[in-house]
């Protein structure tokens, strides 16, 4: 007897020293014949409780009783299950088995605490279902392979780049299904792979089952798959983009060629073009040197011959206007910082006669420095300031030079009191060859406008206008900082 109740005492400071919940229970009458600290800690003492009062609080028997699986026959087995307390709220894993104790038949329950596994087990389902469900849904091929390249698993994404079923893929290594072009085009994408185990949007070369070309950016990393080491690839289509990218390298060479073809054009037509005007406005004066040396006064052949005459130099500054035209996107000229102020500075300068007899106002603000050609920015600030010169009413023509810092550029205004564009008109303006009025009401080539918009776009920027018809236009045009 004394040995039993050591043994006993025994047991039960083993029980105590335990972390998870250990009680022992009347088979009978369901009363507490121990329980440890740990159980203590939780429930309390359980006084003249009966377990399923204490653990459940209910005033009967718990359907969660497990007495039947560990009593009659089934005395000598150990029965180990999982169930939530609804007292508590918290999932345990309970080891329950009949023994005597202290010649009672009693259950013995070790309640272990599996909540946080639970919760944890839990939350990696999730995530299992969300990697499965993007795995499945993306558009991106997801692919897992060995090492040696045998696809474990592919999603559908990759099924249709490479137009082979899963159920051809799994099992099977690319080099196999001709996936890849050979072992050097693999190792060749992967290289670099084994000193940094991963590869990040690397741009590699596969084949679909119609051995058509594929092009994708690959990412790569190694995982542990079904407690595995094995290879996570993610591959982007760009085939598309590829094609894409090659037709607009076709049409840039193409229209870079026939920028050179139209830019000799321009140049040969203009220098062949200048000769015979040349000519014909050197006969044309040799025919008035010939009548006046004769003395015959033919007004009509000097009217004629003088609108010969005028009209060969239009066509030649035409000529001339149309050959700057061409020079203005050539990109072999010289990008520097220029001075603006110094710029206007010198146009006023040359304008100086026509300002005094036109009565002209010109105020201009400190204008900036900005990055650019110099010609050009003298030919588009010369071009808008003599249009406001020209255009101008029946008062003195008053010009306002401005800009406004926007930020990444500036944004520049050329304002004055002239005759105006009618809105209807003013999409026009910005074209070649585009008058407005004839060249008996203002003199012109009709390309200045034109030349301003090619030089504006030609340093990334924009110009337009705004006026109202009657009086006044305001010229803006955006151009980057220095």
């Amino acid at each position: 007897m004394e040995n039993n109740v050591f043994t006993i005492d025994y047991v039960k400071q083993i029980f105590d020293d335990i972390i998870e919940q250990v009680y022992v229970v009347d088979v009978e009458t369901k009363n507490f014949v121990y329980v440890n600290q740990a159980f203590l800690q939780h429930w309390g003492e359980p006084e003249n409780k009966k377990c399923y009062e204490l653990l459940q609080k209910q005033g009967h028997p718990c359907e969660f009783c497990s007495d039947k699986y560990v009593t009659g026959k089934n005395i000598n087995k150990t029965y180990t299950w999982e169930w939530q307390n609804l007292v508590n709220k918290r999932w345990y894993k309970c080891i329950d088995k009949c023994l005597k104790w202290n010649n009672k038949i009693v259950k013995l329950e070790l309640a272990i605490d599996i909540t946080d596994k639970k919760q944890l087990l839990e939350e990696l389902e999730q995530k299992k279902l969300l990697l499965d469900s993007i795995f499945e849904v993306s558009g991106a091929s997801i692919l897992v392979t060995t090492n040696d390249g045998v696809f474990i698993n592919v999603n559908q994404a990759f099924c249709d780049l490479v137009s082979f079923p899963s159920i051809d893929l799994i099992g099977h290594s690319g080099l196999e299904l001709g996936i890849w072009a050979s072992v050097f085009d693999r190792e060749n994408a992967f290289d670099g792979f084994s000193k940094e185990n991963k590869i990040f949007l690397k741009e590699i070369q596969i084949y679909d089952k119609n051995k058509k070309v594929k092009h994708c950016l690959a990412s790569a990393s190694i995982i542990r798959y079904e407690g595995e080491e094995c290879i996570l690839s993610i591959l982007v289509d760009i085939t598309d983009k590829k094609e894409i990218e090659f037709q607009i390298y076709q049409y840039s060479k193409e229209l870079e060629h026939m920028n050179t073809e139209l830019k000799d054009f321009v140049y040969i037509a203009s220098h062949d073009l200048q000769e015979p005007l040349r000519a014909t406005s050197t006969y044309c004066q040799l025919i008035e040197k010939t009548l006046n040396d004769n003395k015959i006064k033919n007004k009509d052949i000097i009217k004629y011959s003088n609108y010969v005459v005028e009209s060969v130099a239009r066509m030649r500054q035409m000529i001339q206007d149309l050959l700057e035209y061409s020079k203005i996107d050539d990109k072999s000229q010289k990008i520097e910082k220029v001075s603006l102020k110094n710029i206007i500075k010198d146009i006023l300068k040359d304008y100086s006669l026509i300002i005094k007899e036109t009565k002209a106002s010109i105020q201009c603000s400190q204008l900036p420095n900005i990055n650019a050609i110099r010609i050009r920015m003298r030919q588009l600030f010369q071009n808008l300031i003599s249009n406001s010169l020209k255009f101008k009413s029946e008062k003195g023509p008053i010009i306002t030079i401005n800009y406004t810092d926007e930020g990444e550029h500036f944004l520049f205004k050329i304002t004055d009191n002239g005759v105006g564009i009618k809105p209807e008109l003013q999409g026009k303006i910005f074209g070649l060859f585009k008058r407005l009025y004839t060249t008996e009401e203002y003199p012109g080539t009709g390309i200045g406008l034109a030349l301003c918009k090619k030089i504006v776009e030609f340093h990334g920027g924009k110009i337009w206008v705004e006026s109202d018809g009657k009086r006044g236009t305001t010229i803006f045009f955006i151009l980057k900082k220095c």
